[in-house]
């Protein structure tokens, strides 16, 4: 194997890790990149688990117009071409502006949607057993103790809930699977 199809293996691998430890994703080198085929992109994402077809390139002459359309040409219908090139050092990424915009626009709508579950709807009041508000310094242990309405939108802290009333976030002092947290014992000062 030569130096030049050495080099561009190590950068595909360092791809390949990178997006597996940022993301998570079950993605691998193709065994078969740089072997002449030029239907096939040279990170495999088998299970589909990012949005992206990938093109690796580390060579020091950049050709970039030829490989963003061998990228665009190898990228399946839906997904996003993606170039990746080794330049002075630094890893960067090329893909075509409108991907670009689309991704931005996923992403402001995805922090939108989040702003709008952190933010509840309907404060609640905290009430007691007989249904008289309590104060601002109660205790929260009254608040658990209230039997959980069915049939609400938003559990007491105001989360989105399932139909019986339990809260969707697992942190939440109303979802099913909420464990109070143990006390540590404190130091015995003997």
């Amino acid at each position: 194997m030569s130096v030049a199809s050495q080099k561009g293996k190590r950068l595909e691998q360092l791809v390949a890790k990178m997006i597996r430890s940022k993301l998570g994703a079950r993605v691998t080198r193709d065994k078969r990149s740089g072997a002449g085929d030029t239907t096939k992109t040279d990170i495999k994402d088998w299970y589909r688990e990012t949005d992206f077809d990938i093109e690796v390139k580390d060579q020091e002459t950049i050709k970039l117009k030829e490989w963003m359309r061998q990228a665009i040409g190898n990228a399946s219908y839906s997904r996003i071409a993606t170039l990746v090139l080794r330049m002075d050092e630094e890893i960067i990424a090329a893909v075509k502006f409108e991907d670009l915009l689309n991704m931005a626009v996923e992403l402001r709508d995805a922090r939108a949607e989040l702003a709008d579950l952190r933010r509840p709807d309907n404060p609640v009041t905290p009430l007691d057993a007989r249904g008289v508000e309590l104060a601002g310094n109660a205790s929260i242990g009254k608040v658990v103790s209230r039997a959980v309405k069915r049939g609400s939108e938003t559990c007491r802290n105001g989360h989105l809930a399932d139909t019986w009333g339990y809260c969707l976030q697992l942190g939440c002092k109303f979802s099913r699977a909420y464990r109070q947290p143990k006390s540590k014992p404190g130091k015995n000062a003997a």
